[in-house]
């Protein structure tokens, strides 16, 4: 559906404008499998084998509407586990909206079973695109993660209406 969309747009483009358009596909690494620890990151000559409906599909796309070209690997060398990261949002919310108890927001989390096809690992190289376009990450993952963080706390009503919809979506669905 994507690529319909996007082929749709670019045939509205004027003549000049539609030959320098670029469309640029992006995955997840999730489509390279699972990694051990021991184990180089992947890189853009990694074959693919997902491990969930989810990454099946995103590799799909790739088969059914892939147009040959380069692959490049974007990353900020940054591998972390999830739950890293997510102590990590806490230390934020401790930082910049604590809760009244003085608890730290870490308090909260669950642990829960891990959903059928969950990966271990995902780390992807991204020296390639570093090497060949010179590209690097424009901020560091602390500071982007901070900013994600500020950007939902300051955004509160656009979370309240996905969660709205979502919930209105979900009981459609059980109807």
């Amino acid at each position: 559906m994507i690529l319909v969309t996007v082929r749709a747009y670019w045939l509205g483009l004027p003549g000049a404008t539609r030959q320098a358009f670029r469309f640029l596909h992006v995955s997840t690494d999730e489509v390279y499998g699972a990694l051990a620890l021991s184990e180089p990151a992947f890189t853009e000559c990694s074959p693919y084998r997902p491990n969930s409906p989810y990454a099946a599909t995103k590799a799909a796309s790739v088969l059914e509407a892939g147009v040959p070209g380069a692959t490049y690997n974007v990353g900020g060398n940054s591998e972390r586990t999830n739950l890293s990261v997510v102590r990590q949002v806490c230390q934020v919310l401790d930082a910049q909206q604590p809760r009244a108890s003085g608890a730290s927001h870490a308090d909260l989390i669950t642990f829960v079973e891990d959903r059928p096809g969950h990966d271990r690992r995902y780390a992807i190289d991204a020296s390639k695109i570093r090497r060949e376009l010179g590209w690097q990450p424009a901020k560091a993952f602390e500071q982007g993660l901070a900013e994600t963080v500020d950007w939902y706390l300051a955004n509160r009503d656009w979370i309240d209406d996905v969660i709205h919809d979502a919930g209105a979506r979900h009981r459609a669905l059980r109807l």
